[in-house]
């Protein structure tokens, strides 16, 4: 059963390849329109963050910085005017940014430039670009926050571990605020060659991003950040703010089956997803949908499915973001985080796009345009990752 303080949302930031804020997120979601497309170059279709969200920044700032920090900056940004927070006292306040893949292309050059004698044309800002840690630092520096500024790294499972983490550090009394979630860039030459190899990676111009559907042929990569801002819920109601949703409980756990391949009956994921809902004092009854991990990959969304029925059955309500948008690694878990705070908090759920016959076990995948009725709903936000982690959010819509 849950103790300590109340932790709810109170702002909300992003940058997605359906532009930038949370709107054009949104709006993106509840259509029949993704963002996934080919590109040529990378001989691959992926999900990419247009060069426009960035135009106007110095360049200067953009060779020191690089698109993870950009966009972290740019999103948790967002989400800190949201709550109406940006001019505040963030003694108590912490920072929690989450990246995966560090700048593959940037190491890559610079090392060809070392061997080749030409070392001392190499940025100054290499070490701190490839530090998988700056963002958090630069988002901490931006605002002035003193809490601390940590970074989480668990490959896919990212997003959702440093959200889950800031969260429980407000309810036990570490902060009092944190600006929390994750970043990714590997849309890059070499970033789609190294995840192909694995044969990850759907290929051919006509790939498809399909969670759950017979013919998924692996994911799509793709690119973007996403922030929550979390408070304590006496201080959001102090000061009168708008309460998105409440977190309420978070879980994890590690398959120890293989690096990338969870076991078929999905009982590491199944196993986090217990102990979110144990961590809430949430029974099965009132979890009414569960935002997916599905990456469409054959193993995992099989196995998912599997967890998602042997604990909650077959008429809990699922789909997988990841229809639209392609898998954005160590992004995918915050960006599925808010936009599944956006579903409880309007009362609607996104559906999974190019889902047309499931080949998983039987679970009840939401239709486009399906609402959200009970207004004590409760919702699973799943997310797992290379190494065979798994992370688990449990969010409620918010009732004072």
């Amino acid at each position: 059963q849950m103790v300590g303080h109340r932790v709810v949302v109170t702002g909300l930031g992003c940058i997605s390849p359906y532009g930038k804020g949370v709107d054009s997120l949104w709006k993106g979601l509840l259509s029949t329109q993704g963002v996934i497309q080919w590109n040529e170059q990378l001989q691959h279709v992926v999900g990419q963050v247009s060069d426009d969200v960035i135009h106007e920044i110095a360049a200067s700032e953009k060779r020191e910085k690089g698109r993870v920090a950009l966009w972290s900056e740019m999103a948790a940004t967002e989400a800190i005017i949201d709550a109406g927070v940006e001019g505040m006292d963030h003694t108590e306040t912490m920072v929690n940014v989450g990246t995966g893949v560090v700048d593959l292309e940037l190491i890559g050059d610079t090392t060809e430039m070392v061997r080749s004698g030409k070392g001392r044309k190499t940025s100054p800002f290499f070490l701190p670009r490839i530090l998988n840690n700056m963002p958090a630092g630069y988002v901490a520096m931006k605002y002035g926050i003193r809490g601390g500024a940590e970074c989480m790294s668990t490959a896919c499972a990212t997003g959702v571990h440093s959200i889950g983490s800031a969260f429980h550090r407000i309810r036990y009394g570490s902060v009092r605020r944190a600006i929390a979630g994750s970043t990714e860039a590997a849309v890059t030459p070499l970033g789609i060659h190294a995840f192909s190899r694995m044969r990850a990676l759907a290929r051919g111009k006509d790939a498809l991003s399909s969670p759950f559907d017979e013919k998924r042929s692996g994911f799509v990569m793709s690119e973007g950040s996403a922030f929550l801002f979390l408070e304590r819920e006496e201080d959001a109601r102090k000061r009168g703010v708008k309460i998105y949703a409440e977190m309420k409980g978070f879980g994890i756990s590690s398959d120890i089956s293989h690096i990338t391949s969870p076991p078929p009956d999905g009982s590491g994921l199944r196993m986090a997803m217990e102990r979110a809902m144990r961590d809430g004092g949430i029974e099965r009854e009132q979890i009414g949908y569960v935002n997916a991990h599905a990456t469409s990959t054959r193993n995992g969304d099989e196995a998912e499915a599997e967890a998602i029925k042997g604990i909650l059955g077959e008429e809990v309500a699922v789909s997988s973001n990841k229809g639209h948008l392609g898998h954005l690694l160590a992004g995918a878990g915050s960006i599925e985080t808010l936009a599944t705070v956006l579903s409880l908090e309007k009362g609607i759920l996104p559906h999974t796009l190019n889902l047309e016959k499931s080949d998983c076990a039987k679970i009840r995948h939401v239709e486009n345009g399906e609402t959200i009725e009970r207004p004590d709903w409760s919702a699973l936000v799943n997310s797992s990752g290379f190494g065979g982690t798994n992370g688990v959010l449990l969010i409620q819509k918010y009732r004072p």
